[in-house]
């Protein structure tokens, strides 16, 4: 492959290097980006843990005993999500204030 690209680059000069080059590029930058269509798409756990019977149990006795904080941050440890989606997930499973 870096024969193929050597040649390339001696047989172009000035402008048509610089369209070489971008070229290049692109073609790199093409292959990073099939490359990470591969990996599996991050899911969201609210989904998969929508219902209190599946969450941990320990998750269970914050959420019954209102202690918003402690869930949030032991929701984030067990289940390694962020801030926002662990927020959500636990508000959505406290008591209604009535």
């Amino acid at each position: 492959m870096a024969n193929i690209l050597l040649g390339v680059f001696q047989q172009v000069s000035g402008v048509q290097m610089e369209i070489a080059l971008l070229l290049i590029l692109f073609v790199v930058a093409y292959l990073f980006y099939i490359q990470n269509l591969d990996e599996p798409k991050r899911r969201v756990r609210e989904k998969k843990f929508s219902n209190v019977s599946k969450l941990h149990p320990d998750l269970k006795c914050l959420i019954d005993e209102d202690k918003k904080i402690e869930a949030i941050k032991e929701y984030r440890r067990i289940y390694g999500a962020g801030l926002k989606e662990a927020h959500d997930v636990i508000c959505k499973h406290l008591p209604q204030n009535t």
